[in-house]
């Protein structure tokens, strides 16, 4: 019915109730006929773009999460992806530091990444670069926004 009404929403929903069931391939062409219908909305793209990260396709993501910045330069979420697809990729890590400090410098509204989010994946483009100080201060910042990180943790073992 939501396909009906909102196909763009059918997709994402579609998509939404394929990854639970864990039909990756499945999920991945709706996100991907999404942006076909729908391809000058940055929407699909990003949403496209975070599906691939979460599966690892890193070069995917960063294609997609370019492809929702030049239609929507503002969308913090693909900057993320972007960055820490480059990061991921080991590739363009200067740019990915500089998304990454501006976007931990900006006023923070609801629905933003979360600035634990930023400060690990800073931290994980500092240690990438051989940066070990600013890593350690990288990962202790997103450890004071959720002393829970696993990931953070893991990495300022490595920092050790």
């Amino acid at each position: 019915m939501i396909s009906k009404l909102e196909p763009k929403l059918g997709y994402a929903a579609r998509a939404a109730i394929l990854k639970q069931e864990k039909k990756w391939d499945l999920a991945e062409k709706e996100f991907l006929q999404a942006t076909l219908d729908f391809p000058n909305d940055a929407d699909t793209h990003k949403d496209l773009a975070q599906f691939l990260f979460d599966r690892e396709d890193y070069d995917g993501a960063l294609a997609g999460a370019q492809k929702a910045l030049k239609l929507n330069s503002l969308s913090k979420r693909s900057r993320v992806i972007m960055a820490a697809s480059q990061v991921q990729l080991g590739i363009t890590l200067d740019e990915a530091e500089k998304n990454l400090t501006d976007l931990v410098s900006s006023p923070w509204r609801d629905g933003d990444p979360s600035f634990e989010e930023l400060y690990y994946w800073l931290g994980v483009c500092y240690f990438k670069n051989g940066e070990k100080e600013k890593a350690k201060d990288a990962f202790q910042s997103a450890l004071a926004h959720n002393p829970e990180n696993k990931k953070a943790k893991q990495y300022l073992d490595k920092l050790k």
